[in-house]
């Protein structure tokens, strides 16, 4: 039996061709991760429209970029992504945050 594939919600679903990409903004301290997740959301209805390595270098960026998706890790360095949630989601309140971890 195939397995089905997570769907969207029509009314966040990336309208493919219209210009409109999901904007993606990602953050983590590291380098490779961020290599492999900017490769796994690379799609035609995804736009990688930022990604740092600190929440305190991400932190402006965000405000600039303004993305719809941000792919958050937990564990950063300095400021961790738990307090950049708390302070950030205030301010982007149409931007949704998944946070990343390897962490149990």
């Amino acid at each position: 039996m195939p397995t089905e594939q997570p769907r969207v919600a029509a009314e966040q679903a990336p309208k493919v061709g219209s210009g409109s990409a999901l904007r993606v903004m990602l953050v983590d301290d590291h380098a490779l991760v961020r290599s492999a997740v900017r490769q796994a959301i690379s799609s035609p209805g995804v736009e990688l429209v930022g990604e740092a390595g600190s929440a305190e270098d991400a932190f402006a960026l965000a405000l600039a970029v303004r993305p719809d998706v941000m792919l958050l890790d937990i564990d950063l360095p300095g400021m961790n992504g738990i307090q950049m949630l708390e302070e950030l989601s205030p301010r982007l309140p149409d931007t949704k945050i998944v946070m990343l971890t390897v962490s149990d």
